[in-house]
């Protein structure tokens, strides 16, 4: 568990998608919720490949 908290916080923090992809099976269907609702599901590598483009588009920063 620990292990894919750590890959999850260099995939969003570090920019490294490679983490987030040996997490997620390339064979799954990835559900999308809204608000704790289903929307749609999509397949585990257009959610990579989804994550990827809004990861390297996206800042963060540390709370003070």
């Amino acid at each position: 568990m620990l292990n894919a908290i750590d890959e999850l916080t260099e995939a969003f923090q570090g920019g490294n998608i490679d983490g987030l992809v040996t997490l997620v099976d390339p064979n799954s269907m990835i559900g999308v919720f809204v608000n704790g609702h289903y929307q749609y599901s999509l397949p585990a590598n257009d959610y990579i490949d989804l994550s990827r483009d809004a990861i390297q588009s996206m800042h963060t920063s540390a709370s003070r």
